[in-house]
């Protein structure tokens, strides 16, 4: 076997002593432009082992230089390399995309739904930024991305040097405050079943009285049309009823709830939270996953602590933009209690809207009608106001 150098043969010594097991096994001789390596004898596999030694400790050497030079720019601002991105032409605002993305952070706070933000993105003949079509994951992904707040990342964490965000050589979309406001939006919707499931009111909002489980819609054939029904998500047997008469009564002790005296006074106080002193709390948990990344890189730690710290870490930002949030209601709730004509702004909200006051401002546990029971009442959908 002829190579250039031995170090072009195996980059890894335990590769090296794989093939001197095989080498010595089908008798085969190595020889390279620097001179031949005799396998055969102990002087020969000790100074292919030297080799195979060294050229694995440049390799590290190369290694550690890289990576201290990539954080080295980061904590600098400066991209590593630049790609194309929705929003821009190179490090400029491209003015149409921006645009979406702004109105993209008003419906989140109105509780528009990821997969209804990319179905009108896509309305607009917008695509990513590799010209693929918008869908809700990328949505997610794109608008939680702390470049569009103008923060430079490092090995995907905000990139936190003397407690403050490190801003990135491009012109920001959205201010940190406003992006940190929708982030934590997003977060505090959780799990949610794909919109595209989501065609009732109640579905993935009401909960099963039985088991506890999620109620979600399905059809049942009635005649030539299908009838929309709700199920229990674990057991059909628990739920399974017609969902228009649900949904109208669940909308009708809505609207009257909305229009008692007090609504405007107790839905419009919201918890006193500290939202500078989280966002500063947000600040530092972002700093010390960026501490552990370079203990892991400098050896400290094993991938084992960088893993369980990280995902330690990732739990307590959750919470901090979850209590984030509790400080404030959508805009589409807000403006529904504050309606003159409750009824009218309900209509006039989309499906996934609805769906999001409805969380925001009640818990729906769904029972069975019972026997012989044809309407729908208080004992059946139990409704209770937050």
């Amino acid at each position: 076997m002829v190579v250039y150098n031995l170090d072009r043969l195996h980059r890894r010594p335990v590769e090296l002593e794989h093939f001197i097991t095989l080498a010595d096994q089908h008798r085969t001789a190595l020889a390279s432009v620097s001179g031949e390596v005799d396998l055969s004898t102990d002087g020969g596999r000790l100074h292919a082992r030297i080799l195979g030694a060294v050229a694995r400790a440049e390799i590290e050497r190369k290694s550690a230089r890289q990576t201290a030079a990539y954080r080295q720019r980061a904590q600098q601002g400066r991209l590593h390399r630049l790609q194309p991105a929705f929003g821009y032409r190179g490090l400029q605002l491209e003015p149409v995309e921006a645009q979406a993305v702004r109105d993209a952070v008003g419906w989140v706070h109105d509780g528009v739904s990821l997969y209804e933000i990319a179905r009108r993105w896509t309305a607009r003949g917008l695509t990513t930024a590799l010209g693929n079509p918008w869908e809700g994951s990328t949505v997610a992904t794109y608008l939680r991305n702390p470049r569009v707040a103008g923060i430079r990342t490092y090995r995907r964490e905000p990139v936190v040097v003397d407690g403050e965000y490190v801003r990135g050589e491009w012109e920001p979309l959205l201010d940190v405050d406003t992006w940190q406001a929708m982030t934590a939006a997003l977060a505090s919707r959780g799990h949610r079943w794909p919109e595209r499931q989501q065609q009732l009111l109640l579905s993935g909002v009401a909960r099963c009285g039985t088991c506890g489980n999620r109620i979600n819609s399905g059809g049942k054939r009635q005649g030539n049309s299908v009838g929309h029904r709700y199920r229990c998500v674990k057991n059909g047997s628990h739920i399974n009823r017609t969902a228009a008469p649900v949904d109208e009564f669940v909308v009708d002790a809505l609207v009257a709830r909305l229009g008692q005296p007090d609504t405007v006074d107790v839905l419009s106080a919201a918890p006193t939270v500290d939202v500078g002193g989280l966002r500063v709390e947000a600040t530092q948990l972002h700093q010390r996953m960026e501490g552990l990344s370079e203990a892991y890189a400098d050896g400290a730690i094993s991938v084992g602590q960088l893993r369980a710290g990280t995902e330690r870490l990732r739990g307590q930002l959750a919470e901090v933009e979850r209590r984030l949030q509790s400080g404030q209601r959508s805009a589409a709730t807000a403006r529904l209690v504050a309606s003159s004509d409750v009824r009218a702004a309900w209509d006039a909200l989309e499906i996934s809207v609805q769906r999001t006051v409805l969380r925001e401002l009640a818990g729906i546990t769904m029972h069975g009608p019972g026997a012989g029971i044809r309407y729908v009442t208080a004992e059946q959908v139990v409704i209770d106001w937050l």
